[in-house]
């Protein structure tokens, strides 16, 4: 918890306790706290009745399944709309005190470990710059093709280069922001705040790889147990790099829960095997034992075993050992006894869940899950080849002339190799955006309380936020305020969409906007859809759409 503070003057809870109010993760209730104390420290600024309002209004602003941010930028709307924005101040310093400021940053309402930031907006014109270099931890060789922005605002996201270098501009002087480095294959990165001088700053950013992600190269090689896949608990959700998201199976004891729909499976120790991207001489591992997939802790991994091996038909056993609830929902680093080389194999066999198997209210009694596995070390070094043997000594000029022999036949050329495929996931996420228009009316489906459905479908598991703009001469007589050529009527904040499937979303307006709309006859929707992959990959689409009384 937080001690009492000028800006937390009754202590309690922020955003950086996410997840640790209670031992064994995050729990809803639990973390709840966190939401409730910020939404009394707004209503002591601003009254009882002001903060009902917001929060009211924030409520139909809201996506489906808000995350704290989430409800934090419908409530900094819901008082543009209703109040004209003067209470922006008092907002941002609640909810900066609360871990929930300017560059706060999660990736939606299921993230285990979001990032708490404490700083309200920066102020002063946006003019600096902060560039710097992205490295390997082990190798120490520039890494291509990151991904760095300002926590909490992925609009500011820029690449780096082939030298492994970037740079961000237009920035508020004075101090930087706190920086989110991703790149495929390398666990994420979080860096701190640094002073700006004169305007421009450097800040160097060393990423290490972790060679399990999917992102990286890594695939499922085999698994045992059922396959859960359909249902989002497939084996490679331990090692997509997300937290929230695992693979869940049976435990050992099991091929079926009782009274279960589910695919049945034979009973014994579950494992999987991974292929790694090249050999490896693996140092560590990471595993977050965590349950996932909706159930309780006590399907979360228990005792364990870890092997590995070269060519995945021998293997040698890397170390072994038991989580207890403590360990849920965090990465435990294990180091190994010795370095294992050459590894390209790595094999995780779930012997049993922490809770018990006999008592049917506990989920160990049915399920055994893991959220993630990381596998840490350095790429093995190719072996250089043997020299070429000394040439004969001469034999000098023979005595008698010999006759010369046929030529040899030439050796056949050795067939030339087949081009590999990169494994790492540079391709940005194919995504589908449809509004549901009716043929009629269409305009009283986007001002009345449900919103405008927006149906979406990501070829692979993405985030995304939507924003609707209408042309600024369409706004200005409807009195809907403007920025540049466009208004915001309004948005979607950020959501993750699972591989393949079609989610439904609404686009609601706030009642102001849609008093002003009532006005309207015509009006042509623009709708940008900002879309990220796990491997910070990031496209938008564009749509728009015409909206008649």
């Amino acid at each position: 918890g937080t001690p009492p503070s000028g800006g937390c003057p009754h202590g309690g809870y922020t955003f950086a306790d996410y997840g640790h109010v209670v031992a064994g993760g995050p729990e809803v209730h639990a973390d709840g706290e966190i939401w409730g104390q910020t939404l009394w420290d707004v209503r002591t600024a601003l009254g009882s009745q002001t903060t009902e309002a917001l929060v009211t209004e924030a409520m139909r602003l809201s996506p489906e399944e808000p995350s704290f941010l989430d409800e934090r930028d419908a409530i900094l709307q819901a008082d543009q709309e209703l109040f004209g924005g003067v209470h922006q101040t008092a907002l941002w310093q609640a909810f900066a005190a609360r871990g929930m400021g300017y560059y706060a940053s999660t990736t939606d309402a299921t993230d285990p470990a979001p990032l708490a930031n404490f700083d309200p907006p920066p102020a002063g014109s946006a003019d600096a710059t902060l560039a710097g270099t992205v490295t390997d931890s082990v190798s120490g060789a520039p890494v291509a093709g990151a991904t760095v922005y300002a926590g909490g605002h992925e609009d500011t996201a820029v690449q780096t280069d082939a030298s492994g270098r970037y740079t961000l501009g237009d920035l508020a002087g004075g101090t930087s922001p706190p920086l989110l480095v991703t790149a495929p294959g390398y666990d994420r990165a979080v860096t701190a705040s640094l002073p700006l001088t004169s305007g421009a700053g450097t800040h160097d950013v060393v990423l290490r790889r972790n060679w399990a992600l999917s992102s990286g190269g890594a695939q499922v090689a085999s698994f045992s147990g059922p396959d859960l896949t359909a249902l989002g608990c497939g084996p490679t959700g331990a090692i997509d790099g997300a937290l929230q998201t695992g693979w869940g199976s049976y435990q050992p004891a099991i091929s079926a829960p009782p009274t279960s729909t589910l695919p049945a499976s034979t009973a014994g120790p579950r494992t999987l095997t991974l292929r790694l991207s090249a050999p490896v001489d693996v140092r560590s591992v990471a595993i977050d034992p965590g349950a996932t997939c909706g159930d309780d802790d006590s399907a979360s991994l228990g005792a364990y075993q870890l092997e590995t091996s070269a060519d995945g038909a021998t293997w040698s056993t890397a170390t072994s050992g038991s989580f207890a609830a403590a360990d849920d929902h965090h990465l435990n680093e294990v180091a190994l006894p010795g370095v294992a080389p050459g590894v390209r194999f790595v094999r995780l066999t779930m012997l049993s869940p922490q809770g018990s198997t006999t008592n049917p209210a506990l989920a160990s009694s049915s399920f055994l899950d893991v959220s993630e596995l990381s596998v840490y070390g350095a790429a093995t070094a190719t072996p250089a080849p043997p020299p070429a043997p000394p040439l004969p000594p001469s034999p000098g000029p023979p005595a008698v002339p010999l006759p010369t022999p046929p030529a040899p036949s030439p050796a056949p050329a050795p067939p030339a190799p087949t081009p590999r495929a990169s494994h790492l996931d540079r391709s940005a996420p194919r995504l589908t955006l449809t509004p549901v228009v009716p043929s009629r009316h269409s305009l009283a489906t986007l001002v009345r309380s449900a919103g405008l459905p927006l149906r979406l479908r990501c070829d692979e598991r993405c985030t995304l936020s939507v924003r609707a703009t209408i042309p600024r001469a369409t706004a200005r007589p409807l009195r809907i305020s403007a920025s540049g050529s466009t208004a915001l009527l309004a948005t979607v904040p950020t959501t993750t969409v699972r591989a393949g499937r079609t989610t439904t979303l609404a686009l609601r307006v706030s009642r102001a906007t849609a008093r002003r709309l009532g006005r309207a006859h015509r009006i042509s929707l623009t709708l940008t859809t900002a879309v990220r992959d796990g491997a910070g990959n990031r496209t938008t689409k564009t749509v728009r759409v015409t909206l008649t009384r």
